[in-house]
């Protein structure tokens, strides 16, 4: 054994040694433990004197701002102060001083005065709840709007993603002009609602056809949509129920279409939009219209007055001309179809905008604007439905005149050529679709029109 070193005639027990490490002074540097003495006695003064736990705090505060070793020597010596006064202190200090390791010093002082019998007020040191280091992702709620133009169809696609439970998937088709309207709610995966999305609306694809949906413009379409929700069966009436009464909690209602949110058109500048509608004839959202509209018997007239063997100045010509298609006007733009046409370019103008297409959307909003059925003897209102029956009217005697032509090209022609001139037209969507009756006695097919009376492709009702 080496000598210059006493032995013990006691073995100490590890708790002995936890207790002598935190009390013992000695473990501070030398040029350190004068300081230390003189804060704990400064300390220990303020304390007999009732000193406030602000005034005491400051101190060691100021001392770890230089020393943190320092401030945490005091810290531990406290633990040899059964002072009532430490423990408001040691709360003090707590609260002012976030470093780690002052804190685990205040910890382990007050574990050692409680083993000394000294009280203390829970409530100072009750601790804090404890954080979630990875708190759930918060609900996620987004939608498209897409359409299927040559149908005259809007699709809706709105998703919930919980952020516990499994993400829903509400996939809508309308079509206010057969009175039509579908819904299809599941619980799914986010891989497959991106599946679905990249499928169903080219999502993230060049040539996509869909655009984000807004909540409040979804809500409102769906509403908008309700006479139509008598069709579908029990299962999808609770759906539709519940998806818009879910819709009502997270967005607010409009009062008019959402379109007139992001546009809004002076009635100086409408007119002017409505009379070019030739130039959205090559659009299949608007050759809809134009081909569905019940000009049939218009262009009859036309034809007839074509025909007429009399000799009648230009001037006359134009004012019987006017004439039949006022007349017609009349006849086709029943409230019921004005109420559907309304409806089709407000929420088609509201996708169009959304799409990016601005000048279209202004071009609709118009539209809509004069079938405003508040004000149907207005200007613009006249001269839209002027337009529409004078559009649709050069539409269906082009197609006639056509057939015509076609007609006499099958003469010389062979059954083949036949076959493939009636194929090319029923792939074109442009004759067999929208075209009238051969029979101008005939009358238009009853099971292809819906009750406003505009004709629609067959295609959708199959």
């Amino acid at each position: 054994m080496k000598k210059g070193f006493p032995v013990s005639s006691k073995k100490k027990t590890k708790k002995d040694k936890r207790i002598t490490e935190h009390t013992d002074r000695r473990i501070l540097p030398a040029g350190e433990q004068v300081e230390f003495d003189q804060d704990l006695a400064e300390v220990k003064a303020g304390l007999d004197r009732g000193d406030s736990p602000e005034s005491l705090a400051a101190m060691v505060v100021s001392r770890a701002a230089l020393s943190p070793q320092l401030a945490g020597a005091t810290i531990r010596g406290l633990a040899g102060l059964p002072h009532p006064g430490v423990p408001p202190l040691l709360a003090e200090l707590k609260s002012r001083l976030p470093d780690l390791f002052i804190q685990k010093e205040i910890r382990r002082t007050i574990h050692f005065l409680r083993q000394r019998g000294l009280e203390f007020d829970e409530a100072m040191f009750r601790d804090e709840p404890r954080k979630i280091l990875s708190p759930p992702n918060p609900e996620r709620i987004y939608g498209y709007i897409g359409s299927i133009p040559e149908h005259g169809v809007f699709q809706l696609v709105i998703i919930r993603e919980p952020s516990l439970t499994a993400p829903e998937l509400h996939h809508v088709m309308i079509n206010r002009f057969f009175e039509f309207l579908s819904l299809e709610s599941v619980f799914t995966t986010k891989k497959k609602i991106q599946v679905f999305l990249s499928e169903q609306f080219r999502i993230h694809s060049p040539e996509t056809n869909s655009a984000e949906l807004e909540l409040d413009a979804a809500r409102y379409i769906l509403e908008d949509a309700a006479p139509l929700v008598e069709q579908l069966d029990k299962e999808e009436r609770t759906k539709y129920r519940a998806l818009t009464a879910w819709l009502r909690k997270v967005a607010a209602p409009l009062e008019r279409p959402p379109i007139y949110k992001h546009l809004d058109i002076p009635a100086s500048d409408a007119p002017s939009l409505v009379d070019k509608l030739y130039e959205l004839i090559e659009t299949p959202e608007f050759f809809l219209v134009a081909a569905g509209l019940k000009t049939a018997p218009l262009a009859d007239k036309v034809e007839e007055l074509d025909r007429s063997p009399l000799h009648l100045s230009p001037e006359i010509e134009e004012e019987r001309y006017a004439d039949l298609i006022s007349e017609a006007t009349t006849d086709i733009f029943n409230p019921d179809l004005i109420s559907i046409l309304r409806a089709y370019f407000e929420t088609l103008a509201y996708y169009l905008f959304r799409l990016g297409r601005r000048k279209e959307a202004a071009r609709y909003l118009a539209l809509a604007m004069g079938l405003d059925d508040r004000d149907q003897d207005s200007p613009l209102a006249l001269a839209t439905r002027r337009n529409l029956v004078t559009v649709s009217l050069n539409l269906n005697l082009e197609m006639r005149q056509e057939d015509r032509g076609s007609d006499l090209d099958l003469l010389d022609g062979d059954e083949d050529e036949e076959d493939e001139i009636t194929e090319k037209r029923t792939e074109s969507g442009i004759i067999l679709p929208f075209g009238p009756s051969e029979d101008p006695d005939e009358e238009d097919d009853p099971d292809n029109r819906t009750e406003s009376g505009l004709i629609l492709p067959y295609s959708i009702r199959e």
